[in-house]
């Protein structure tokens, strides 16, 4: 494998989907939805088929738990999270009470930086 290739695994998983600032203060800074499942274990959220620039498929999940089944591909660059998810559904877990932000993520900038 070389650098440019990325390990991928098809999985399902339970997580809170958060959306975050991501590249703050850059052309490229968005609102991007991360799948948070523990504080070691935080993917980039992307639903097969949505646009990736709108998410309109995430946003109604957002500060939700939910099941996902998609395809994992690990991240050779693990600052922000440790890969993608690539989903082919997202379902609700149980109610779709909202849940708080895990203490982990910044509260205070709800932001990403890479």
């Amino acid at each position: 494998m070389n650098m440019t290739q990325h390990a991928e695994e098809q999985i399902e998983t339970v997580g809170t989907v958060v959306f975050l600032l991501f590249n703050t203060g850059t052309k490229s800074e968005a609102k991007v939805p991360f799948l948070y499942i523990n504080q070691d274990t935080v993917y980039k959220l992307v639903l097969k088929g949505d646009n990736p620039f709108e998410n309109k498929g995430i946003l109604p999940f957002d500060g939700k738990r939910v099941r996902v089944t998609g395809v994992k591909k690990e991240s050779i660059k693990k600052e922000y999270a440790v890969g993608t998810l690539i989903a082919d559904s997202i379902t609700p877990e149980g109610d779709l009470k909202s849940r708080p932000v895990p203490s982990n993520l910044d509260p205070n900038s709800d932001s990403i930086n890479i």
